[in-house]
């Protein structure tokens, strides 16, 4: 399971920039993973509750949104959301298509308490 050590270099990250940025309390982590990415999100999100147990992250919130696979088809110019891999479009059936979503996994934003004196969205 490389969801653990995943989710150990989040929480080693997010330290690290709450110390940067001086922040007092991160409400919440919000992550963007793409279904190709190899991540489960059950698997990061209860692997991320037991590495966060005695931190200054225990109370933050992991908030994963699923990216969905996307082509873009070259030959009618239209991106479509696929369920699985394929590389043909599913609106003109050519096979000159990208994938333009779905690997991604980034960390999107912190949420951090509103009492402190700067925009609650950080990153």
């Amino acid at each position: 399971m490389h969801e653990l050590g995943v989710a150990h270099s989040i929480l080693t990250n997010i330290l690290e920039v709450r110390a940067q940025k001086k922040l007092t309390k991160i409400i919440s982590i919000n992550l963007r993973v793409g279904q190709l990415s190899g991540f489960q999100k059950e698997a990061l999100e209860t692997c991320f509750e037991i590495i966060k147990k005695d931190t200054e992250l225990e109370s933050a919130i992991l908030n994963i949104t699923e990216v969905p696979i996307t082509l873009m088809c070259k030959s009618c110019q239209k991106k479509s959301a696929i369920e699985q891999l394929s590389y043909q479009c599913p609106l003109c059936q050519s096979n000159d298509v990208e994938l333009v979503a779905g690997r991604e996994f980034t960390i999107d934003s912190l949420d951090v308490d509103d009492s402190q004196p700067m925009n609650n969205k950080v990153l």
